[in-house]
């Protein structure tokens, strides 16, 4: 803009010079055609003009004057261009000058900012430095979130897959209504079970034990199963009512018979199996708590056989793989959560220092 603002001042010199020079030729131009005239006065008393100005190319003195008047003319033409030029060239300066001071003013008020912005760099940079808090370090922070996220995605999937695995094992259904607790349903009977993996051996014989059982939906009460019937289920439940059912658990003193009878070879099925939620203890007895499962054969009074493999992998089993999944994936979410939550004060530490 700057250099804009000096070629036009030039060029308005320029232009001004040009108008001044003309203007002293007009002038001139202007005396010698008064004198002219005052002369073609003196003169016209009938002299031949040729004679009167003999060599002059023709025209004598009145054709001097046509011509002279012709340039007089003709330079008030350019007179009045140049004039015109020379308000526009100002008019043109003036908008540049304007628009440059603008332009200025911009610039003293950007570079007030960015002299600001960058004070408040520098103070971030020493506080950062202060805390000890480093570039490595954020990378550092981000390489560690983005390897819980990927570990949370691909345990999700895991379990996703496990349970695919299991079939009907899952209990979808259609919450009553916003104050319902579901906490109160705990789920399919088999998915509640868990097994150590020494007792993997006895999975098909806790199966043949528990029968339909495994299937069944543990609730609290008989409320909510009646609830859950009246909101529409996906597909039909039977529902095992805590407060209903009345546990079993053969007597310590048959047991304790069983164990002198054929030491080491029978068990009770409720001895094998493990849950992890307290409240469904009475679920358990009342599935496990009336069965021996014996995994030999013994005859005087007759052959007792069970807890044999099959081929295909028992469903407990396969429940135990998604119990074990799904207590990883609790666990990496646990430490994201506290990855981003450590993260999360960080920032805002640093945002409330700056501050």
């Amino acid at each position: 803009m700057e250099e804009t603002c000096t070629e036009k001042e030039k060029e308005a010199g320029k232009i001004n010079k040009d108008y001044n020079a003309l203007k002293d030729v007009n002038t001139t131009m202007q005396d010698k055609l008064k004198s002219d005239e005052e002369l073609l006065q003196t003169l016209l008393t009938g002299l031949s003009s040729n004679n009167a100005n003999a060599g002059s190319g023709g025209g004598g003195y009145m054709g001097q004057l046509q011509a002279a008047r012709s340039r007089r003319t003709q330079a008030s033409a350019e007179e009045k261009q140049l004039k015109n030029k020379v308000e526009m060239t100002q008019k043109e300066l003036r908008d540049v000058e304007v628009q440059w001071k603008k332009v200025e003013k911009d610039a003293g008020e950007g570079k007030k900012r960015l002299e600001t912005m960058q004070g408040v760099v520098n103070e971030c940079r020493r506080k950062l430095g202060a805390c000890g808090w480093t570039e490595e370090m954020e990378k550092e922070g981000e390489a560690k979130l983005d390897g819980l996220n990927n570990e949370v995605e691909r345990l999700t999937a895991r379990r996703d897959q496990v349970r695919r695995t299991l079939g009907n094992m899952d209990f979808d259904y259609q919450t009553p209504g916003p104050h319902f607790d579901q906490r109160k349903v705990k789920g399919r009977l088999g998915t509640l079970v868990s097994l150590k993996p020494e007792n993997y051996e006895f999975a098909n014989a806790l199966e043949v034990t528990a029968g339909s059982k495994l299937h069944q939906v543990v609730v609290t009460d008989e409320t909510v199963s009646s609830e859950l019937i009246k909101s529409g289920l996906k597909n039909r439940a039977t529902f095992i009512p805590l407060t209903k059912i009345n546990p079993y658990r053969v007597q310590a003193q048959k047991l304790a018979t069983l164990s002198k009878t054929v030491p080491h070879k029978a068990r009770l099925a409720l001895d094998l199996v493990g849950y992890t939620d307290p409240t469904v203890e009475k679920a358990m007895s009342y599935t496990f708590g009336s069965t021996i499962i014996d995994g030999d054969s013994y005859d005087p009074s007759g052959s007792l056989t069970g807890g044999a493999k099959s081929n295909n992998e028992a469903i407990l089993v396969r429940v135990q793989e998604l119990l074990d999944v799904e207590a990883q994936l609790a666990e990496a979410k646990r430490k994201l959560r506290e990855a981003e939550s450590a993260w999360d004060e960080e920032e805002a530490g640093g945002v409330e220092e700056v501050g």
